[in-house]
């Protein structure tokens, strides 16, 4: 079977172009996000110590502030973690949170843990590509209004 050179060139060229077109829209699309992600976990003994006794906390909600230029808090962005305890804040601008932090700020999870939470941590960069930009938290602490009789 043979085939005329200019249909396949014709149809290599198309498949080329639309190629490229969608993956300029793709980027397009992705384009001047940031994403925050983290974990919270709740620590039933309030000792501050890593132990058995901390799980991740699910259904807890965490919030990102980012100050700009000075101190003052310009946006507070919130989220909720999942059952497996992550949570994923994102913005709609790709924003330098460089200086910002994350705390837990409440919470709606079933297990007894209060919202009240150890200090607020820093954002980290981990990569920035196609100008998206990828943070992480170092894992928030929550804990229970009294340490569980067990401690």
């Amino acid at each position: 079977m043979s085939h005329h050179p200019m249909i396949v060139d014709l149809l290599l060229k198309f498949f080329f172009s639309m190629a490229i077109l969608l993956l300029s829209s793709t980027i397009r699309e992705i384009q001047g996000n940031a994403l925050v992600t983290g974990t919270i976990i709740g620590d039933q003994c309030k000792d501050g110590k890593r132990s058995i006794y901390y799980y991740l906390l699910n259904r807890a909600n965490v919030g990102v502030a980012y100050g700009g230029n000075g101190s003052q808090v310009m946006m507070w962005k919130e989220g909720t973690t999942s059952n497996l305890g992550n949570y994923e804040i994102r913005f709609k601008r790709n924003l330098d949170l460089s200086g910002c932090y994350a705390q837990v700020s409440g919470t709606t999870s079933t297990t007894g843990c209060g919202a009240s939470a150890g200090p607020p941590k820093n954002l980290n960069l981990m990569f920035q590509i196609f100008d998206m930009a990828f943070y992480t938290v170092d894992p928030l602490i929550s804990q229970h209004a009294q340490p569980m009789p067990f401690c």
